[in-house]
């Protein structure tokens, strides 16, 4: 053992000399709180930005079909989209039959 250390006194590797781990400190603990708040935020910041991309892009096809002549008609099989169904999602593409994942 080193001059002037003892058993219990932590070294930088958060090992105390003797072998046992050292308790983590209150510090470290608020450093991966904050870190781990970092990321979530992160995450739901990036998850957002996926969401305004997709509307996005269901706004830019809705115009193309607008330009085409087919908005408001289902991109499978032509049928008339519901006024109810184009008043709430006015990007909507497919009508009730087959917006309805398959059965089965």
């Amino acid at each position: 053992m080193r001059e002037g250390s003892s058993p219990s006194t932590p070294t930088p590797g958060g090992v105390r000399h003797g072998g046992r781990p050292s308790p983590p400190t209150i510090r470290s603990v608020t450093d991966d709180q904050a870190a781990a708040a970092v990321a979530a935020e992160r995450a739901a910041e990036l998850a957002a930005l996926d969401r305004a991309r997709a509307d996005l892009d269901d706004v830019d096809r809705a115009l193309a079909r607008l330009d085409a002549g087919t908005y408001g008609t289902c991109e499978v099989c032509a049928a008339a989209l519901d006024d109810a169904l184009l008043a709430s999602a006015p990007a909507a593409r497919l009508c009730a039959a087959h917006a309805r994942p398959p059965a089965g």
